[in-house]
C-alpha cells in the first residue's frame, strides 16, 4: 500500500508589476481600464498618476456637479458612466491644497457599483481637483453644473470664472430662480460658443441679445421666448424649450419662416407647446410641403423647403 503526500492548497497568483512596464506597454494596458479604475489607479502613487497623464484616457464626456453639500463628476465613456462622489462630512484632518491624487487616498472610503465615494474636505479644493481628475482625462466636453439651491450666488460666480478659463465647453445651472441682473451678468461672461442649459425660473420679461446665440440653448422654462425671438436666431446648432406660449399655429408660422429664410438659422428645434395646447397635425402642416413615413413607430414629418 501507497501513501501519497499531495499538495492541495491554490498556488499563490504573482502580482501584476504594473509598474515595471515600459510606456508603451503601461498605456495598453491601461486602455481596458474603465475611468473608475484609473483614478483608483491614480491614487496609489504620484508616479502612476504621471504615466496616466501621459496616456490620457480617452472620455466621452467629463460633467462636474457642484453644491454646498457635495461635488460630483460623471465621467461617460462610449459604453458607460461612472462617477466620483466627494461627499462633505466632519473630519479633524483638514486637506492642504490637492496638487496629487495620491492625497485623496486616505479619504477614499469605498465604491458603490459605478460610484467612488470619497470624503469632501474642502470647497476651497474644488478646482484643484478638478485640475487633477480632467488631467488625466482626454475629453472633447466638460460641462459644469451648478445647483443654485444649495450653493451661493458668490460661490457659484467664483467658480463659473474659473471654469471659464479652463476647456469647459458647457454650463447648466439648475433649480430656484434667476433674477434678471444674474441672468443678464451669466450672459455677458459665458461665450455664444458654449452650451447653456437653465433649468431654473426665469423672469416673463426677461430679453439679452445673446440668449438664442449659444449654439447649444436648453430652457426649462421658454415661457419668456417669444414668435419673434425665434425668427431672429441665426447660425446656431440646437434650441431646446421645455415649457413655451406657443400653440400649433405659432409653430406652423415660425416653420414657414424657416423654410423661406434664406440665411441659416438653426439645425435643431426641439420644444413643448404651451400647457394645455392639443397638437393638431393639419395645423402645424398646413402651407408645407412634408413627408411621413407610413407605418413607422414615431410622428415624425420632413419639411421640404
Amino acid at each position: 500500500m501507497c501513501f501519497w503526500n499531495i499538495d492541495t492548497s491554490i498556488p499563490k497568483q504573482k502580482p501584476f508589476l504594473i509598474m515595471k512596464l515600459p510606456l508603451v506597454p503601461f498605456k495598453l494596458v491601461t486602455e481596458f481600464m474603465d475611468s473608475n479604475e484609473i483614478i483608483k489607479l491614480s491614487m496609489c502613487s504620484y508616479r502612476l498618476e504621471c504615466f496616466l497623464r501621459i496616456s490620457k484616457y480617452k472620455l466621452k464626456k467629463l460633467n462636474v456637479h457642484l453644491s454646498d453639500h457635495r461635488l460630483r463628476y460623471d465621467l461617460t465613456q462610449l459604453n458607460n458612466r461612472s462617477r466620483i462622489f466627494f461627499r462633505k462630512q466632519k473630519s479633524e484632518k483638514q486637506l492642504e491644497p490637492v496638487s496629487k491624487m495620491q492625497q485623496l487616498c486616505e479619504r477614499y472610503y469605498g465604491e458603490d457599483n459605478t460610484i467612488l465615494n470619497i470624503e469632501y474636505f474642502s470647497s476651497n479644493t474644488v478646482f484643484d481637483l478638478f485640475k487633477c481628475i480632467s488631467a488625466l482625462f482626454s475629453c472633447p466636453s466638460v460641462g459644469w453644473n451648478f445647483y443654485l439651491d444649495q450653493l451661493s450666488t458668490d460661490t457659484m460666480m467664483h467658480y463659473l470664472n474659473l471654469s471659464l478659463a479652463e476647456k469647459c465647453t458647457g454650463f447648466s445651472f439648475m433649480r430656484c430662480s434667476l433674477s434678471t441682473p444674474l441672468l443678464t451678468e451669466l450672459m455677458d461672461k459665458i461665450p455664444v460658443s458654449k452650451l447653456l442649459e437653465i433649468g431654473s425660473d426665469i423672469p416673463i420679461d426677461f430679453k439679452h441679445p445673446n440668449a438664442l446665440k449659444y449654439y447649444v440653448t436648453r430652457y426649462h422654462n421658454g415661457r419668456w421666448i417669444t414668435l419673434n425671438d425665434l425668427k431672429s436666431v441665426r447660425n446656431v446648432g440646437w434650441i431646446e424649450l421645455k415649457s413655451t406660449i406657443f400653440n400649433c399655429s405659432d409653430v406652423n408660422q415660425f416653420l414657414r419662416y424657416w423654410v423661406n429664410c434664406e440665411e441659416d438659422m438653426l439645425e435643431l428645434l426641439e420644444l413643448n407647446l404651451r400647457e394645455g395646447a392639443i397638437i393638431d397635425e393639419d395645423v402645424l402642416t398646413d402651407q408645407l410641403i412634408t413627408v411621413h413615413v407610413e407605418g413607422a413607430s414615431s410622428t415624425d414629418f420632413f419639411i421640404i423647403g
